[in-house]
């Protein structure tokens, strides 16, 4: 079952992160709340392919395997709040560079 989300927009930051874009936000929001590609794809007016290459972006920015590590960093790292009903985004756009995550025992 698809659920409604309606993205919110980000705002600037000053660090050296990696950032998500507002789309990926939106995507990556919508996607939290359990939907597949193509019920974000439905959900935000868009393909299912574009979808895909969102997730694909994002997957390469974060140095993940697959959606569920993409899920749990964005999480982890306070870009998804998924105590919320259904799960949003927090306000952050930031992800820890490869050299971040190398420093604190990730990839």
């Amino acid at each position: 079952m698809a659920t409604e989300v309606v993205p919110a927009r980000q705002s600037a930051c000053c660090c050296d992160a990696v950032h998500l874009t507002e789309r990926e936000i939106d995507v990556l929001q919508v996607l939290a709340a359990g939907n597949t590609s193509a019920q974000t794809a439905g959900l935000l007016l868009l393909s299912r392919r574009t979808v895909d290459s969102h997730v694909a972006s994002m997957m390469r920015k974060a140095g993940v395997r697959n959606r569920g590590e993409l899920l749990a960093l964005c999480v982890a790292h306070g870009l998804i709040d998924m105590s919320a009903v259904p799960p949003s985004w927090t306000g952050r756009s930031c992800l820890p560079s490869a050299r971040e995550l190398s420093a604190m025992g990730g990839r």
